[in-house]
């Protein structure tokens, strides 16, 4: 019934199965099953239950579990879907082997979790870390787990739980520029570790310890009077002053902004690969999708620059949570500003990518240059 597979419910039964014959040799077990997974080193147990101990395996669930008050035995009916026939099996013992599902502890109620209920941090990258500062996550709280992955995670945990416990900042926290902010709390409230909170003085206030580095809290700022260091609102004007348009030919020229985790790791892997996606994409690596602010995409256009990319992890895999999908978000608000300045929408895109997904970005990028050419130059261009 669950929608996951529970890792270790295979490798606890074959170990009940050598449990067993070590105390009586001469017990039959008989074992239905849908599929058996034992990785690596529990392929031993697997070997050891079928030619050792002669366990036999039925392939298929069975349907029904009867008691026989004449003989004093459990009746097991199923269909060993490999030979296609029905099996009854006389046993003395029925053993459920129940899947392992996530802990009930009050503490972890306010944790995020994956789909599957465990808590847990972003898989391929920081798998030990949930979005709350100093909180790690390791063994059967993470996923399901047998003694020596739960060793492994633990270790990995502590090791990950050193800079916290030294006080030391892993990135450069953003700077706020107290003389531009009108204190409306909006970086307070999108910050997904909770490191931004009001100062005495009622102006946001940075805790470096918490902060993760991801620019959700820059792009959300309508004054952009927050800024990652090297993203302040000076020097991305800056970048796209510096952009010259003419040179491009008839070609449009694109503007993307690529998140650091994904899009541009993919982008980057396509043309190491000779996938050529043109001269006139201009590319800025940024932390996360969520760290474009609005403001430097009516910048970008004002200026000249006939379309604008927006690239970012696939929506359920943001490294930083809801950075994606913030980025959408905003970008969906910013299509009528467009049309109230006459700027065909169409102009402004948004894309998800995977690491592995460099070819069929680039297949998206060809796409969108192909619409630009049909809009026609951008109406603000010199």
């Amino acid at each position: 019934h669950l929608t996951y597979c529970s890792g270790v419910c295979c490798a606890a039964t074959l170990k009940q199965i050598n449990y067993v014959h070590t105390m009586d040799p001469d017990v039959d077990v008989f074992v239905f099953y849908m599929d058996i997974r034992t990785p690596g080193n529990l392929e031993e147990l697997y070997r050891r239950a079928r030619e050792e101990h002669g366990a036999v395996f039925i392939r298929g669930n069975p349907y029904a579990v009867e008691w026989d008050s004449v003989k004093e035995e459990l009746i097991v009916t199923g269909e060993d879907t490999l030979s296609g026939s029905q099996v009854a099996v006389r046993v003395d013992l029925v053993v459920l082997a129940v899947g392992m599902v996530p802990g009930t502890v009050p503490a972890f109620d306010r944790l995020e979790r994956d789909t599957t209920g465990f808590v847990t941090g972003h898989l391929p990258c920081s798998p030990m870390e949930v979005r709350r500062a100093g909180i790690f996550v390791a063994g059967c709280a993470q996923e399901p787990m047998d003694v020596s992955t739960s060793v492994k995670s633990a270790l990995a945990a502590a090791a990950e739980c050193l800079a916290t416990v030294q006080n030391q900042p892993t990135v450069f926290p953003p700077v706020v520029e107290r003389h531009k902010c009108d204190r409306c709390g909006r970086c307070v409230e999108e910050c997904p570790y909770g490191a931004l909170s009001f100062g005495a003085d009622g102006y946001p206030s940075v805790n470096p310890l918490a902060c993760r580095g991801c620019g959700i809290c820059q792009g959300g700022c309508p004054l952009r009077c927050i800024y990652l260091p090297g993203f302040s609102s000076r020097e991305v004007a800056g970048l796209i002053e510096a952009v010259d348009t003419g040179s491009m030919g008839e070609q449009p020229c694109v503007l993307a902004f690529l998140c650091a985790n994904d899009a541009y790791r993919a982008l980057d892997r396509a043309g190491v690969q000779g996938v050529n996606y043109g001269a006139n994409i201009l590319t800025v690596r940024v932390p996360c999708a969520g760290a474009v602010n609005v403001g430097w995409i009516n910048d970008a256009l004002l200026n000249g620059i006939d379309g604008v990319l927006v690239a970012g992890c696939r929506t359920t895999e943001c490294h930083f949570g809801r950075g994606t999908s913030l980025a959408e978000l905003r970008i969906n608000n910013l299509r009528d500003t467009l049309k109230s300045m006459l700027v065909e929408p169409q102009r402004v895109q948004v894309l998800n990518s995977g690491i592995e997904d460099g070819h069929s970005l680039v297949a998206a990028i060809k796409r969108f240059i192909q619409q630009l050419q049909k809009l026609g130059p951008n109406p603000f261009k010199e």
